[in-house]
């Protein structure tokens, strides 16, 4: 059987609850643009955003819809940015920084997570990397968990991995260390502690 991408895709999307994480980053962005434009009947996309350089949530969602990527989008449906919903949360802040409030919503309506965020700076410290993608991606998991009507829970990675190897396989490579005893020793450690491993 065949099935047709072009109506598989949005008939997927139908009546379903989106949790976006990485919102404000590039893949984030084209992600709501090409959702609200191809998949009309997408009920709602909760976006995880932090305030930033004085504006508040509201403030940042509408500054960034009026970037070129969204005109189509405005001038054909413009009611479909109705269906974005701010969430305040910060992926470098434990359980996601999210409120009691905010996360029981969320485990009450969201279906889908698309968990797109991340540190991709190489200057960042040891203890904001592993906080920003590690203990945020465990903190997915562990509210994906409590999510009562989760459907699908979609990783997207950075490029930069496994870059020790000249030649990248599709394949789930071992860790290099163990993931827990990174969370723990970057929440235990000061930062100048922390400072003296990633030199080593």
């Amino acid at each position: 059987m065949t099935i047709d991408p072009v109506k598989s895709i949005p008939a997927f999307y139908a009546g379903q609850s989106i949790l976006l994480t990485g919102a404000t980053g590039f893949l984030g962005k084209t992600f709501i643009e090409k959702v609200l434009r191809s998949c009309p009947d997408v009920r709602e996309i909760f976006l995880l955003m932090r305030p930033k350089k004085g504006l508040d949530l509201n403030e940042r969602l509408e500054k960034m819809l009026k970037l070129p990527l969204y005109e189509k989008l405005c001038n054909e449906q413009p009611s479909a940015f109705e269906k974005l919903i701010p969430i305040s949360g910060d992926i470098r802040e434990k359980e996601l920084g999210l409120s009691a409030a905010d996360r029981q919503m969320l485990i009450e309506r969201v279906t889908i997570i698309i968990h797109a965020a991340a540190s991709v700076r190489f200057n960042d410290s040891l203890k904001c990397a592993i906080f920003a993608n590690t203990r945020a991606t465990r903190d997915i998991c562990i509210l994906a968990q409590s999510m009562k009507n989760l459907i699908d829970l979609v990783y997207v990675s950075t490029a930069y991995l496994n870059t020790n190897n000249p030649i990248i396989e599709e394949k789930v490579y071992p860790p290099v260390t163990n993931w827990r005893k990174m969370i723990e020793m970057a929440e235990l450690l000061d930062e100048h502690t922390l400072n003296i491993f990633t030199a080593k």
